[in-house]
């Protein structure tokens, strides 16, 4: 369990950079990330040929979860960045959060096997958007987004 664990801590670590470096060079929200992941994976399901009902399911639980999306994109609007960081970092430690996490890998390795990619890019989808709940939040720093070559001791001789 050591190992997952680590593992886990890792990946948060490399969403964790990566947030920041797109804040920083576009100033994109955090909840807008998480409607870009969340709204994908549920075009998705709408799109399958499933039952109408289930269509109308989906969609209800997707309109429910966009508005506490829309929630926390008006917190970090406001600069209520501590509350969601307390957030981040309670549910780093819910103990529930891994069972969520290993339910969706669990979804991997046949998403391959039977060839559905697509099925396979809404599972990790779906994965990054349960792990975008865990990223803390800072103030922007602006940075160019193509960032200037430094130049070389060598390159000044």
């Amino acid at each position: 369990m050591g190992f997952l664990r680590k593992l886990d801590d890792k990946v948060i670590n490399l969403l964790q950079e990566a947030y920041l470096w797109l804040l920083d060079r576009t100033g994109v929200y955090l909840a807008s990330v998480q409607v870009a992941l969340f709204a994908y994976a549920v075009g998705i399901a709408l799109l399958q040929d499933v039952n109408f009902f289930l269509k109308l399911l989906v969609g209800a639980l997707a309109a429910a979860n966009l508005l506490f999306v829309y929630i926390r994109y008006i917190m970090q609007d406001k600069g209520q960045t501590k509350v969601l960081n307390m957030s981040a970092m309670s549910l780093r430690d819910w103990g529930y959060r891994h069972a969520f996490t290993f339910f969706f890998l669990f979804y991997i390795p046949p998403e391959i096997m039977i060839g559905n990619y697509v099925g396979f890019s809404q599972t990790i989808a779906l994965l990054l958007y349960n792990y975008t709940f865990l990223l803390m939040i800072r103030d922007r720093d602006k940075k160019p987004f193509w960032e200037p070559k430094a130049k070389l001791a060598y390159d000044t001789i």
